[in-house]
């Protein structure tokens, strides 16, 4: 069996190869024709958790994984199984979705203060978040001359994500490494990671 998942970003390849292992035959082989290079060690780290034969081969601007089962594969959630491979849990803890540089809808100077000090107080609370999500315009807090770049910067020695959207990075032209802190993600990584946490706070 084949899965094309050329031009797809992680998890979507990884989450394609494991809904089609289900499916395989015995003795069948699975080949995934991938052009990322964290797919491919995604798929890897996929073949030791069901062990699974690996093997690559690079075809030019893409590359083709083969996985060989050597048993049937369950999965009963692909998609959180591929969150696993990436080392995304779900947790009890909540996730900060931050989508403005301000808070609230009245003065833009008040916003600001009370954007930074909330983002300065989550790294006091007893019970830490497990991610805090930018984007929008938010995504500009995560930049080089962001305010709160300290406090941020705090969060994640203290184990808690720090998530940027990339298209909101590519929109505010924070793509050239202005983005300072935490990590630039997928869409798709941050609709999975809240689809599968138990408590979202917007901000």
């Amino acid at each position: 069996m084949q899965v094309d998942a050329r031009d797809l970003f992680s998890p979507k390849p990884t989450v394609m190869a494991l809904t089609a292992l289900t499916q395989l035959k015995k003795h069948e082989t699975l080949a995934v024709l991938v052009n990322d290079g964290k797919a491919v060690s995604e798929l890897m780290h996929l073949a030791e958790e069901h062990n699974c034969g690996f093997s690559l081969e690079n075809e030019g601007d893409y590359s083709v994984v083969t996985l060989a089962p050597t048993s049937k594969v369950t999965v009963s959630n692909p998609l959180e199984e591929a969150l696993h491979l990436m080392g995304i849990e779900p947790l009890g803890a909540p996730i900060f979705l931050i989508g403005s540089e301000y808070v609230g809808a009245g003065d833009k100077r008040l916003g600001s203060i009370i954007a930074n000090e909330v983002i300065f107080n989550i790294g006091l609370q007893e019970n830490l978040p497990s991610s805090v999500v930018f984007y929008n315009s938010g995504a500009k807090l995560t930049r080089k001359d962001s305010p709160v770049l300290d406090a941020l910067e705090d969060l994640v020695e203290l184990g808690v994500e720090v998530l940027t959207d990339s298209v909101s990075v590519e929109v505010y032209g924070a793509d050239d490494g202005t983005v300072a802190v935490g990590e630039i993600v997928d869409p798709y990584i941050i609709v999975a990671l809240l689809s599968t946490q138990h408590g979202v706070i917007t901000m």
